[in-house]
């Protein structure tokens, strides 16, 4: 025997009984396994406590410097108002320390 025919994978195939045969059954799945989606709770009341309408500049932080959000994509070029970008910003900072 050669050196290839040694090393040579043996894959031995076999036709599967029909009484061994596993058919699907069409039925609902059960909803503790697969749970229907919630939203998640509020950390605070939207309207008892609304967003600033003149957001503070943004100062970075030990986890969110300029460099990060340079890296995140606010859409294209003039897609938002410099109001709305610095929203953005401080919303992303609430978060961060949260």
């Amino acid at each position: 025997m050669s050196e290839l025919e040694k090393r040579k994978p043996m894959v031995h195939d076999q036709v599967q009984a029909c009484g061994k045969e596993i058919r699907p059954i069409n039925q609902p799945i059960p909803q503790t396994l697969n749970p229907p989606l919630q939203r998640p709770p509020l950390s605070r009341d939207p309207y008892k406590t609304p967003l600033t309408p003149n957001p503070p500049e943004f100062k970075p932080t030990a986890r969110i410097t300029e460099d990060c959000l340079k890296v995140v994509n606010f859409g294209p070029e003039g897609w938002l108002w410099e109001e709305e970008l610095k929203l953005f910003k401080h919303l992303i900072v609430i978060q961060e320390k949260q």
